[in-house]
C-alpha cells in the first residue's frame, strides 16, 4: 500500500462506513496530520498558501528555549506552508467521510465527534506546531466539535457554544449515555457524560476544574480562568520552555493553587 496517509486512512475509514451501514458503527479515524516530519504535503493542499503572508504565524523573537526539533521552524516560509498544507489535508479528509455518510443516507443519524490531542495554534507556536510558549495552558486547551443527530436545520446553523471543561475521559461515557447504552460501572472509568449539553439538557452540576500533568508539567485549570500550574523535573528531561527548577516535590494545587516547584 502506498500514498498519502491522510488519504489512506481515509479511504480505510469509508470503506468500513459503507460495509457496516445497514448497522449500528464506531468509527475511530486519527490523523497523523499536522505532525512532523513536514516531509509530503498534496499539492491540492499547499495550493492555498502560495500567495499569503501567514499572519497568523510568529516572526517575532523566538522563544529563549525552543525545542531542538523545531530549530529551523521559525520564521521558515517552507515549514508554514508544510504546516497549513497538512492542517487542510485533514479538513479536506474530514469532508470526503462526513458527505460519505451523506451519500449513504446516514449522516442525520450519526453522533460526530471531532477533536484532537494538543491545541498549539500558529500564533503561539515556534513553527505552526508543538513547542508553545504558553505550555500548557493553551496546549490542553484542544479543538472539539459534535455534530449530534436529532437537531434541526436552524439549530445546527447556530453558533453554540459550552464552556464547561470536558476531558478526553469523558468521551465514553458521553456516548454511551448519548446513545442510551448502559454499561457495568467500573471505578477505571474516571470521565463523566457531557451527553446533556448535546442535548440541550446540561446536569444541575459540572466540574469546577480540571487537573492536567504531561511529563514535564502539571497543571489546574478553573473556567473562572483561576488556572495555575507548575513546572516540574521527571529525572534527567526538563520541560525545554522553562528555566531550570528544582527537584520535583509533592504537593496539591487544589490546596496550594499558587505552588511553583
Amino acid at each position: 500500500m502506498s500514498g498519502f496517509k491522510e488519504v489512506l486512512v481515509t479511504d480505510s475509514a469509508i470503506e468500513f462506513i459503507q460495509s457496516n451501514r445497514d448497522q449500528p458503527f464506531f468509527l475511530y479515524l486519527p490523523f497523523f496530520a499536522p505532525h512532523t516530519p513536514f516531509d509530503y504535503q498534496p499539492d491540492e493542499d499547499r495550493v492555498h498558501y502560495k500567495d499569503t503572508s501567514f499572519p497568523r504565524f510568529p516572526e517575532g523573537p523566538r522563544n529563549p528555549q525552543p525545542r531542538r526539533s523545531f530549530d529551523n521552524f521559525h520564521s521558515n516560509r517552507e515549514s508554514k506552508t508544510s504546516y497549513s498544507a497538512l492542517v487542510s489535508s485533514v479538513d479536506r479528509n474530514v469532508g470526503r467521510v462526513v458527505r460519505s455518510l451523506e451519500e449513504m443516507g446516514l449522516r442525520d443519524n450519526t453522533l460526530i465527534v471531532f477533536t484532537a490531542d494538543s491545541a498549539g495554534t500558529p500564533d503561539i507556536t515556534e513553527c505552526g506546531a508543538k513547542g508553545t510558549r504558553r505550555f500548557p495552558s493553551i496546549c490542553t486547551r484542544n479543538p472539539f466539535a459534535c455534530r449530534s443527530f436529532g437537531i434541526t436545520q436552524a439549530e445546527s446553523e447556530a453558533d453554540r457554544f459550552w464552556r464547561p471543561m470536558v476531558s478526553s475521559y469523558d468521551f465514553f461515557p458521553a456516548i454511551l449515555d448519548y446513545l442510551r447504552i448502559e454499561a457495568p460501572a467500573d471505578p477505571r472509568r474516571v470521565g463523566r457524560s457531557y451527553a446533556g449539553f448535546l442535548k440541550d439538557q446540561p446536569p444541575s452540576s459540572w466540574r469546577a476544574e480540571l487537573f492536567f500533568e504531561y511529563c514535564h508539567a502539571r497543571a489546574r485549570f478553573a473556567p473562572s480562568g483561576g488556572s495555575t500550574w507548575n513546572r516540574r523535573t521527571i529525572g534527567p528531561v526538563r520541560c525545554s520552555t522553562c528555566p531550570p527548577i528544582p527537584p520535583r516535590r509533592p504537593m496539591s494545587l487544589a490546596i496550594q493553587p499558587t505552588a511553583k516547584t
